[in-house]
């Protein structure tokens, strides 16, 4: 399945589809880490526009967009 536009209605069928892959970096095999952007939320939990604002919002300090990165991406800054 591919798409020209992904809109917010394609969450569902990407969450059921998608492959969680761990990268194993300490070589122990008994732990699995992830870092997952909320942007991964299903659907009605937290919209892709949402996100779109908060970040824009953001762009105008750069502290905020450190709380960005970190809070809504999953990300370290």
């Amino acid at each position: 399945m591919t798409f020209d536009e992904i809109e917010e209605h394609h969450k569902t069928w990407m969450l059921e589809n998608g492959v969680w892959v761990a990268t194993q970096k300490n070589g122990n095999l008994k732990v699995a880490g992830f870092h997952l952007s909320s942007l991964y939320s299903p659907l009605g939990w937290f919209f892709w526009k949402e996100a779109a604002v908060l970040w824009k919002k953001s762009c105008q300090k750069s502290e905020l967009v450190r709380t960005f990165k970190n809070t809504y991406l999953g990300e370290c800054f």
